[in-house]
């Protein structure tokens, strides 16, 4: 029975070189997601300038505007953590095409072609015993 040999080193370097690029992809878009988080952070901020500016010019109760921005910013916490969450998730996830890089991977190696132990160990007991 022949055994198949272990890939050569270029195939190890491709895998290795297409699980760097799929980690900065990830990588860029956690950035993105950052940065998404920050603008929104910002915009918060300018409301809370804004609100202290309207409650002075107009009048306006400032009571229901301290609520408004209290209840945006609960919201702003909790869009936050489903934002970490889902960074976390897809951190976790495999795509489908690298399903399909695996599964082509373990068909070019022909696991049918293996020999288990219990087989080699019968061809060596018959070949000892000849």
């Amino acid at each position: 029975m022949a055994f198949k040999k272990m890939p050569n080193k270029s195939k190890r370097e491709e895998s290795i070189s297409e699980t760097e690029r799929i980690l900065t992809i990830l990588a860029q878009r956690i950035d993105s997601l950052d940065k998404i988080k920050e603008e929104f952070e910002e915009r918060t901020r300018g409301m809370e300038k804004h609100e202290n500016y309207l409650a002075h010019k107009d009048g306006v109760e400032i009571q229901d505007i301290k609520k408004d921005v209290a209840d945006t910013k609960k919201e702003i916490r909790h869009i936050t953590i489903y934002i970490h969450h889902m960074i976390e998730e897809l951190k976790s996830t495999v795509k489908s095409e690298e399903i399909d890089k695996i599964r082509k991977r373990i068909d070019q190696w022909g696991p049918d072609n293996f020999i288990t132990t219990k087989e080699a160990e019968r061809i060596i007991r018959r070949e000892i015993f000849k």
